[in-house]
């Protein structure tokens, strides 16, 4: 359901013509093959055990592989799953069909990189952590936030994986969809629907709708924002390529986040503009990483932590899936640029 979703049907799990296969190696002895003996070597070498077992880098027809291990396989070690890094992100961004280009299944990497430890105890545990880790199969990197105090302002820490909205981050059993920049990424939300001045007033269309048939409305504004600093401070030193992405989110469920107004949580049951920063690691094999910085509802206002730009949320239109929003050098004049 996220794939879909989230890339409005062009990437998701084919069930119909998927191959299941349940794979019976026997008594095996890890890290005997030239792999390294801990977590990350020996399921990897279970992953090659069972890819060498069933041929899977013969699958002419398949786009791409995932294991799932017993958690009696190896010793407990803290990782629910991995994948390789970009290994699917040759993406076809310019059509519907082929999704991918160039796949070369006789990597190991692509007929045995991507798994998942049975070591959680509800279904929906092991979808969610296999959906995230198939991003990064898919060349995405991690969505950091402040866990579910999704109002940041310069205080607090900022985890790798603290977006509860994101795919990227952690959802916990909120089945959560794939932010703006990670769409973009993923070729499905194109340049055309995307605003990318700032200075006006412009409407929103929330993300779960897809492109606006009318020409009407965009689904994300994205700025440049060279000045901005990554809150997950690790990558504040290394990261390139720093815009500021601010689309309407409407969540599956009511997440509960940080208003720092009532200093409380609040359940945010209907959409709200959110503000992501997004940029790249040039030492990473991934697309974007994100953090989620702030969300909004009407009447609201947020100023850039560097300064020179501020968001003013105009108006919110739950029942259209939409929001009037504007950008400008403070808060007063993006307010004052809003929609007649």
């Amino acid at each position: 359901d996220t794939y879909r979703a989230s890339t409005w049907n062009k990437l998701g799990f084919d069930l119909a013509n998927s191959v299941v296969v349940t794979v019976d190696l026997g008594a095996v002895t890890l890290g005997a093959s030239g792999w390294s003996n801990d977590c990350t070597g020996n399921n990897y070498e279970l992953a090659g055990l069972a890819a060498a077992s069933v041929g899977a880098a013969t699958y002419a027809n398949i786009d791409a592989v995932l294991y799932f291990h017993p958690s009696a396989g190896t010793a407990p070690c803290g990782v629910s799953g991995q994948c390789a890094l970009g290994v699917l992100q040759n993406i076809s961004k310019a059509t519907i069909a082929p999704q991918f280009l160039e796949l070369d299944r006789s990597n190991f990497q692509w007929h045995a990189g991507c798994y998942v430890r049975s070591q959680l105890t509800t279904g929906l545990d092991l979808a969610n952590i296999a959906t995230h880790e198939f991003g990064h199969h898919l060349g995405l990197g991690h969505a950091a936030g402040n866990d579910d105090f999704g109002r940041w302002s310069g205080q607090g820490t900022f985890a790798e994986i603290g977006d509860t909205g994101s795919v990227m981050g952690k959802g916990g059993q909120t089945r959560n969809r794939f932010s703006a920049p990670s769409r973009h990424w993923l070729g499905v939300l194109h340049t055309t629907s995307l605003v990318q001045s700032d200075h006006v007033g412009v409407r929103l269309r929330a993300l779960s709708l897809g492109p606006d048939p009318s020409g009407q409305a965009w689904l994300a504004m994205v700025l440049a924002c060279p000045s901005c600093t990554p809150a997950f401070s690790p990558n504040a030193g290394t990261a390139v390529d720093l815009r500021m992405w601010i689309a309407l989110d409407d969540g599956f469920a009511c997440n509960q986040d940080y208003n720092a107004a009532s200093n409380q949580l609040e359940c945010r049951a209907g959409p709200v503009v959110t503000l992501r920063l997004a940029y790249t690691i040039p030492s990473s094999n991934f697309g974007p990483t994100t953090e989620k910085w702030y969300w909004l509802k009407d009447n609201e206002t947020y100023a850039w932590p560097s300064g020179g730009k501020a968001l003013a949320v105009c108006s919110i239109n739950a029942a259209a899936g939409s929001a009037d929003v504007a950008v400008a050098q403070s808060a007063d004049d993006a307010m004052a640029r809003c929609i007649a």
